[in-house]
């Protein structure tokens, strides 16, 4: 009996730990991917497919992005300023004053945004569907920045269009398990929106939470 019954908390234990190591297998560090070059300051909005002035609508596929940050122990990061940028539909960087006369210009699409992580480090961007820029596969920029942290830049690429070797090229230091880290899940629909998820985790600590 008492045999039967250590084994039946052995197993348990080991089944916990398992759980346990589910959830913390979100944990791992996020690789960093910089930007060439200088980014402009993102828009003040997290929807990049309307301009406050319009009610119309930028082209292309819409899609929800719902993320969270998180320090290296796993605890979200509230606070956090969380500026992305992004290639329109049509492959364009709407980045300069003369893309206006660029025929992939869209007036509708923002081309960035920001937001702010709540108190559970969770993050949402309404935004549409990037195109292929060159040989690169459709990402989008994230720069993440907390008075308390390291700025962070990475990028976003999609499960269903990613090229490991293309990620690579971006930062050559990155090894083949890695790549995954910087590609986002789906996770269903929300109002036709394909939702994508991505969690963000930094390599420092958050000074005033813990376990």
């Amino acid at each position: 009996m008492l045999k039967k019954l250590i084994i039946i908390l052995v197993l348990s234990i080991t089944l916990t730990s398992e759980s346990f190591a589910d959830k913390m297998g979100e944990c791992t560090l996020t690789p960093e991917i910089w930007s060439v070059g200088v980014l402009p300051d993102t828009k003040n909005s997290n929807n990049l497919t309307q301009d406050y002035a319009s009610f119309e609508i930028a082209k292309g596929k819409k899609i929800l992005i719902k993320g969270k940050v998180l320090d290296n122990n796993c605890v979200p990061i509230s606070g956090v300023k969380v500026n992305i940028w992004q290639a329109n539909p049509f492959g364009l960087y709407q980045f300069n004053s003369d893309d206006i006369y660029n025929e992939r210009y869209d007036k509708n699409f923002r081309g960035s945004g920001n937001t702010l992580t709540n108190n559970l480090g969770e993050f949402e961007f309404i935004t549409v569907y990037p195109g292929k820029v060159n040989s690169i596969s459709p990402n989008i920029i994230f720069r993440l920045e907390h008075q308390n942290f390291y700025p962070f830049e990475t990028k976003m690429f999609f499960p269903e269009n990613n090229n490991a070797e293309s990620i690579k090229n971006m930062n050559p230091y990155l090894i083949k398990k890695q790549i995954p880290l910087v590609v986002a899940k789906t996770a269903g629909k929300v109002d036709d929106m394909v939702v994508y998820n991505f969690i963000v985790t930094l390599n420092q600590s958050n000074l005033y939470k813990e376990y």
